[in-house]
């Protein structure tokens, strides 16, 4: 996943990436949503932290 990359998350919502750096973040990625919430999910099943 690039940063721009739209996603569906686990429970249906629309989002945005923002970073994922596994560099830095392993096991998480920070999206943003709808409404422009700056959010982290799990990198493997795309839940919200």
């Amino acid at each position: 996943m690039r940063p721009g990359e739209k996603i569906i998350l686990s429970n249906g919502q629309s989002a945005t990436v923002v970073v994922n750096d596994p560099d830095r973040f392993k096991n998480i990625i920070i999206v943003r949503l709808k409404n422009s919430e700056l959010r982290v999910i799990d990198k493997r099943n795309k839940k919200l932290i």
